[in-house]
């Protein structure tokens, strides 16, 4: 299954299963751009599967350098 995270900065998909982004169509403004999505973190989180389109700040995500951008928890707790 493919997995939509959307932004103001534009969109990226990435497979539920594996968490390994296919394709981005985010500006350069986003920052740093996605390699591999933690879905482990967001199932154990929600204790549910990712749905079919999320908002990035619900996923943490490993970058292209390796770094891993955290989900935004105070985000979480307001939605």
């Amino acid at each position: 299954m493919i997995i939509t995270a959307f932004s103001s900065h534009g969109t990226f998909t990435f497979d539920a299963i594996t968490g390994g982004v296919i394709n981005t169509d985010l500006s350069d403004s986003f920052g740093s751009f996605p390699y591999r999505v933690n879905v482990y973190e967001y199932f154990d989180y929600y204790q549910e599967s990712l749905p079919l389109v999320v908002d990035v700040l619900d996923i943490g995500f490993h970058d292209l350098v390796g770094i891993y951008v955290e989900p935004v928890h105070e985000w979480r707790t307001e939605r």
